[in-house]
């Protein structure tokens, strides 16, 4: 019961989402954050604190400009001719067109898991509807048809001067010791509260004007990866969530149904804190529309509780200097690069092996790979001969089929420390494989090639391996490759260009990850397969055909940025859009 119990509150959730993002009539007012009326314990939180203005601001972004251009008129009709038909089929079933729900979008909504102190663990909607009481009853009304005929038995009690209703499900097959499942809802003033568990709604209901002690937004943890994300212009972002993976894990493996498999979940618990996962504290950001800075920016924060331990200690990016080297050419629609302490990670490897078993475990099988096949130590070898600079470019190429238009070259390139090491490395692995490698010289820099197939069903790719200019390079195009061997570098390197500078000045002098990429560049072949039918037959209803040249909407895709930066308890992750020209 446990399984529809959640799925009954999930569809609430998804009721109340899959339509916001048309425009709702009443302005919203303001109110006190759902983070105020939910209790501590609370693992899971995503809130959009104002429908309306997030809705507004939408429509303000490039994005939300580009949907209502002209250009697209003739495609747009198509499409809400589309939709008309879905909602019709959806008002048979609910009583009412989707439309007027639009109205309940009037302020916050809120979801989130909780697990009250000494309580179950539950699931919790908040919904300002305004002034659309009318509409919700009707579609209340038709909600509790569907509960009845699932042979819920309801039942009203009074919490906090407040009614509230709640349909019990007993489950015929469940042990005797296990309660039947509960779906709990309430008006109170202009909110609708639903939830699985009527202790949440008391804890609710008990912290509504938000003066309470010990409320979520009062956790030091939420409180802390808020003020994380906090900037300027981010003060009211549009979205908010959290999410603490352990304590909801932990939350779940409480549950008597979690322990009754052959692996029990309380098991499972026991072995995070050997893998060092429980480590984990929370992660959570904020996503924000229309400022002065950026189209759209979204920050993030990983807490850990430091010092990090086992396999967390895999995944350590120090932050460093990355500006794209001169070989970087400006026509890549994409480049990233991250700093990763691979020796670091190694060593965390070689722990973690030499903890379930005998010490120099690790160690000894490496060494004894390494006599066997091409003769590579991974340790010494490879890892060894890699500095942890990873750095992975995308280009597009207009020289190709629509149909293969979704195959884009890519290429990875891993900053060595040994050249000399790393082409022996080559040289063996190339002699084990056999006839399936080619090699050739270009530029006095050898060149492995292989033929890989083309899972679009075009002609066969040709990709290319090679070790210059203090990099490890691979190409799923071999042409690309042969461009970052040049003598001269790029003609015009990515970094000295006006589109990248543009992104950069918003990165910090050190950064452990970046990225970079050219929006239009990279949705032009996607949307080029749209507009052929491509990939755009999926909806029968919908002539994409008659979508305008590309040329003609370029201008809405901006440049895009990210990039992420640690501290002592944490990462902070950013990523950004900036305004369109």
């Amino acid at each position: 019961m446990l399984t529809m119990q959640r799925r009954r509150m999930i569809s609430v959730a998804a009721l109340c989402l899959c339509v916001w993002g048309m425009e709702p009539a009443l302005k919203a007012a303001e109110g006190v954050p759902a983070e105020r009326r939910l209790p501590q314990g609370t693992t899971v939180f995503l809130s959009v604190p104002n429908a309306v203005e997030a809705y507004e601001q939408f429509q303000k972004t490039s994005f939300g400009r580009l949907l209502q251009d002209e250009a697209l008129q003739p495609v747009r009709e198509e499409i809400e001719a589309w939709c008309e038909e879905l909602s019709e089929k959806a008002q048979d079933e609910l009583g009412l067109p989707p439309s007027d729900l639009l109205n309940l979008f009037h302020g916050e909504i809120a979801f989130a898991v909780v697990q009250p102190p000494a309580k179950d663990l539950g699931v919790v909607l908040l919904m300002d509807f305004g002034d659309h009481r009318e509409t919700l009853d009707a579609l209340l009304e038709k909600a509790e048809e569907a509960l009845e005929d699932e042979d819920g038995e309801r039942s009203a009690e009074t919490l906090h001067d407040t009614e509230v209703t709640v349909y019990t499900f007993e489950n015929e097959d469940a042990d005797e010791d296990e309660e039947p499942s509960t779906l709990v809802y309430c008006i109170k003033d202009q909110y609708l509260v639903a939830s699985s568990s009527i202790d949440i709604v008391d804890e609710v209901l008990s912290r509504w004007d938000g003066e309470a002690d010990r409320s979520f937004a009062d956790d030091e943890t939420y409180s802390r990866l808020m003020q994380k994300c906090e900037a300027g212009e981010s003060e009211h972002p549009q979205v908010r969530w959290y999410l603490a993976p352990i304590d909801l894990f932990r939350s779940v493996a409480s549950i008597p149904q979690a322990n009754s498999g052959p692996v029990p979940l309380s098991m499972v618990m026991g072995f995070l804190p050997v893998l060092g996962i429980d480590k984990i504290e929370a992660v959570g950001g904020t996503a924000t529309m229309m400022t002065e800075e950026y189209d759209t920016v979204t920050r993030t924060y990983l807490a850990l509780d430091q010092p990090t331990t086992g396999v967390l200690k895999m995944f350590e990016f120090p932050a460093t200097d990355q500006q794209p080297p001169r070989w970087v050419p400006s026509t890549a629609s994409a480049y990233s690069s991250m700093n990763w302490d691979i020796a670091g990670a190694y060593k965390a490897v070689e722990t973690l092996v030499d903890f379930f078993q005998p010490p120099g475990t690790l160690a000894n099988l490496v060494d004894q790979l390494s006599q066997t096949g091409p003769m590579i130590h991974i340790k010494d070898d490879v890892i060894d001969s890699l500095t942890g600079r990873i750095q992975f470019l995308g280009e597009v190429r207009e020289d190709v089929d629509v149909s293969d238009a979704a195959i884009q070259p890519m290429a990875l390139a891993l900053t060595l420390s040994n050249e000399d090491r790393m082409k022996d490395v080559l040289d063996r692995l190339s002699a084990a494989v056999g006839d399936g490698v080619t090699t050739r010289e270009f530029l006095d820099v050898t060149i492995y090639e292989a033929e890989v197939p083309n899972f679009q069903g075009g002609e066969p790719q040709m990709m290319g391996v090679a070790v210059a200019r203090g990099q490890f390079f691979f190409a799923t195009d071999v042409q690309l490759l042969e461009n970052y061997l040049r003598d001269d570098g790029a003609s015009e390197p990515l970094a000295n260009t006006n589109d990248y500078r543009k992104v950069a000045s918003h990165f910090p002098g050190q950064t452990s990850i970046m990225a970079f990429s050219k929006a239009a560049a990279q949705i032009r072949p996607y949307y080029e397969m749209f507009r052929s039918g491509a990939i755009g037959d999926a909806i029968e209803e919908v002539d994409f055909s008659k979508l305008p040249e590309f040329d003609e909407i370029a201008h809405y895709f901006s440049l895009n940025g990210s990039y992420a930066v640690p501290d002592d308890g944490g990462a902070l992750f950013i990523g950004f859009s900036l305004h369109a020209d």
